[in-house]
């Protein structure tokens, strides 16, 4: 063994994990940590230099190396000396824009140039003279050898021997080699037992739109990985109003902060239930002292966040905070191992964002010890980077930082801006909005509903019928409904579904019946939803493609057979479950209820649709949407997508598919006429736009016509076409491009309807 070897252990998982993607990209800088900031004062240089040395001597990370990568178990080697590389730079011939130029540059030279692993220290210093008693200092270290919270431990102890000029300070609680061996102590089993049950049934990653991609570089040109930043901010008013909140509902402000961002992720992310990566301090995990340590205690872990639509936010946070309580009880789970406990295909990733909150002590402590030595700081820099495509830092202070971290080849400019904006949003909401359910924070401020109009007595005015009620008044002979199966107008369809309310209380269904709707009449159809809803019925809308039988073993499978009250048919001729209450939707029937009778007996609060579906891979989904979401959704319709020129929208077939429903209703409630087309394999829904000879307020394309425009032949003539509504899951850049030559003009709304809870923000995102 070598003279100046002191010890030899293993590495950390993490460690490991870290090291191995730096020596799959040395020049790209990751994990590369930068640490920046000008001194202004008489700084001596050859006294900062000393406190730096004893600091460097006295810590066991700062002498290490790593050595045998590319075995299975590498190996840390702790020098006994190292010599601290400090470059110095004298810039002060260079006006203030060139040494900001300078400065640039010597930070990009700086991560490409990264650190050779097996040379001790993996650290380095820069300090160059600005003149005037100023100095630019620049500390760069590899992530591997310390985290975030060991800075400010650092930083004090420098400050500290350079402030007393005592050549040493008293010895450190205990070195990271005995945190190395207490981490090989812990039991396996336990984390792999905890982890399984965390990640049970996880089987659906984080997808995102397509649209949130950058747009495509020259044929043939290769994607390279280069991270950018965008940064945003809330204010110290909403810091100390968000500090009152959290101590007033018993949850941290890192709670707070988590809960958006994994809120908007799922709204992003087309799901209800999504994982993302937390990193996590590790200094709380049961090793004595480590809160004082200098080392890599932190770790990054899965955290899985479920949306519930109906929960109220408070409660919704405090559940979270209790999940990720748990998982920091095994904060030294190797990630390694955490990955194999889940149930997705091991090529598949769990997480592709990471959150972190920097929660450690910070800039306002670094500056008091500085100025104790008779220094100022000014433009403090901390630059991280890691592997993952996205990572948001939060950064609590005088107020609340955050920058937004994410891979130019993943992402473009714009969808990142929009995300950093849409995160402040709801930051702002959490505080501002009270506790409302989840379904009622949005991505953008909604400010009241509709304004109140008189409704008839039996129309309840919290309900989608009562807003059509008021286009009917407006201008009952304007179409509602046109297409094959004939057309109806405003005051048509407002008047039965009037009729329908008291066709429901006749039938004896009350608010909270879950009820099977069955009409092979999109007109018929929409009636009795939107009578069902205004009466409080939970109507159950199946997908008009499948077969009845499917569809009532769907309905078996989501609430078992019993879970539902009846089955409701538009037309005597349809078939029906067997073993099921089964009653016709006749509106002419004599003895119907009073008005009076029939308003008591509704509850429109108690409204929803469920709606049931097949996936392409056969898979049933179930999404239950209540009437409060369709009240917020239909506003925000009405506010982003007003009524113009023209209010003809088009929907390819049914208007009771999933993916024409909620665009279907929300344009009824904003006074918009509807119009089904019918394409085939003879006659492209192209053909059916341009031959109906209209000028479009919108055009409503499903997925799979949405995904189409990626092979559609170049366009001819251009289509009268204000607003594509579009599928914001299946719309690539190729086919946002095609949408422009078919309608230069037009707006293109990438529409979010899933999961449930994301109508209330539907068509919130326009390009």
């Amino acid at each position: 063994m070598s003279k100046n070897v002191d010890t030899i252990s293993y590495l950390s998982p993490l460690q490991h994990g870290m090291l191995h993607h730096s020596q799959l990209a040395p020049a790209s800088g990751v994990y590369v940590e930068q640490f920046s900031c000008v001194l202004s004062g008489a700084l001596d240089t050859e006294r900062f230099e000393r406190a730096w040395a004893a600091v460097v001597q006295r810590h066991d990370v700062l002498k290490t190396l790593f050595i045998r990568l590319q075995e299975e178990r590498p190996l840390q080697v702790v020098r006994k000396q190292v010599v601290l590389p400090l470059r110095r730079q004298d810039w002060r011939a260079l006006d203030a824009a060139q040494q900001d130029a300078r400065f640039e540059a010597l930070l990009a030279e700086d991560r490409s140039r990264g650190f050779d692993p097996s040379v001790a220290p993996l650290m380095r210093l820069h300090l160059a003279d600005l003149g005037n008693q100023r100095h630019r200092f620049l500390w760069s270290y590899h992530h591997a050898i310390l985290d975030g919270w060991s800075m400010p431990i650092l930083l004090g102890e420098v400050f500290a021997l350079y402030r007393s000029g005592a050549a040493s300070l008293p010895p450190p609680p205990a070195d990271f080699r005995h945190y190395l061996a207490w981490l090989r102590k812990q039991d396996m089993d336990e984390v792999r037992s905890f982890w399984r049950d965390a990640l049970k049934g996880f089987r659906s990653p984080m997808r995102w739109a397509p649209s949130m991609a950058p747009a495509p570089g020259p044929a043939g040109e290769a994607t390279v990985r280069r991270l950018a930043t965008v940064h945003g901010s809330m204010d110290g008013v909403w810091l100390e109003r968000a500090a009152a909140l959290c101590r007033a509902q018993r949850i941290t402000l890192n709670t707070l902060c988590q809960g958006a961002w994994a809120l908007l992720l799922s709204l992003h992310g087309d799901a209800d239930d999504v994982v993302h990566g937390m990193v996590v301090s590790g200094r709380s995990g049961g090793f004595a002292g480590a809160e004082n340590m200098v080392g890599l205690f932190i770790n990054t872990l899965p955290t899985r966040v479920r949306i519930d639509a109906e929960l109220p936010l408070m409660d919704w946070l405090r559940r979270l905070q209790a999940g990720t309580q748990q998982a920091e009880r095994l904060a030294h789970s190797p990630l390694a191992e955490v990955l194999a406990c889940s149930e997705l295909p091991r090529q598949q990733a769990l997480f592709d964002s990471l959150y972190v909150f920097e929660n450690y002590p910070g800039q306002a402590a670094f500056r008091s010890v500085v100025e104790a030595c008779g220094l100022r700081v000014e433009d403090l820099r901390a630059v991280e980077e890691t592997n993952y495509p996205l990572a948001l830092i939060v950064l609590p202070g005088g107020g609340l930082q955050w920058q937004l971290t994410y891979d130019t080849a993943r992402f473009s400019a714009a969808a990142v801006e929009r995300l950093v904006g849409q995160y402040g949003g709801l930051l702002g909401r959490f505080v501002d909005g009270g506790d409302v359910p989840l379904h009622c924070i949005g991505l953008r401020a909604s400010g009241p509903l509709v304004g109140e109009a008189c409704t008839p007595a039996i129309v309840p005015a919290d309900s989608l019928a009562a807003l059509l009620w008021r286009q009917a008044s407006s201008a009952p002979r304007r179409l509602a409904l046109a297409g094959s199966s004939g057309c109806i107008d405003q005051a048509a369809l407002s008047e039965r579904i009037e009729r329908g309310l008291l066709r429901w209380a006749q039938l004896g269904y009350g608010p909270g019946d879950r009820v099977l709707l069955l009409s092979e009449d999109p007109a018929c159809a929409l009636v009795m939803l939107l009578s069902g809803l205004a009466h409080g019925i939970d109507c159950v809308l199946p997908d008009a493609d499948r077969s009845l039988p499917e569809l009532f073993d769907a309905a078996g499978a989501a609430w078992g057979h019993e879970g539902l009250q009846g089955c409701v048919r538009g037309d005597a001729g349809l078939p029906a479950p067997v073993g099921l209450r089964v009653d016709v939707f006749e509106q002419q029937a004599a003895h119907m209820p009073t008005a009076a009778t029939a308003t008591a007996l509704s509850d429109p609060s108690r409204g929803a649709c469920s709606l049931i579906s097949r996936e392409d891979d056969g898979a049933w989904t179930l999404l239950r949407y209540t009437q409060a979401q369709l009240l917020h959704a239909a506003d925000a319709f009405a506010r982003r997508q007003p009524p113009g020129e023209t209010r003809d929208l088009a929907v390819m077939h049914s208007p009771l598919r999933p993916a024409n429903l909620w665009t279907v209703l929300l344009g009824l409630c904003a006074g918009l006429t509807v119009h089904t087309l019918m394409p085939s394999k003879d006659v492209h829904w192209l053909e059916l736009l341009r031959t109906a000879g209209r000028r479009w307020h919108g055009v409503q394309l499903d997925a799979e016509a949405t995904r189409a425009l990626d092979r559609g032949a170049e366009t001819t003539a251009p289509l009268a076409v204000d607003r594509w509504l579009v599928d914001a899951v299946s719309l690539s850049p190729c086919g946002a491009r095609r949408l422009r030559e078919l309608a230069p003009r037009a707006t293109v709304v990438r529409e979010l309807r899933w999961p449930a809870h994301s109508l209330v923000h539907a068509a919130s995102v326009v390009e």
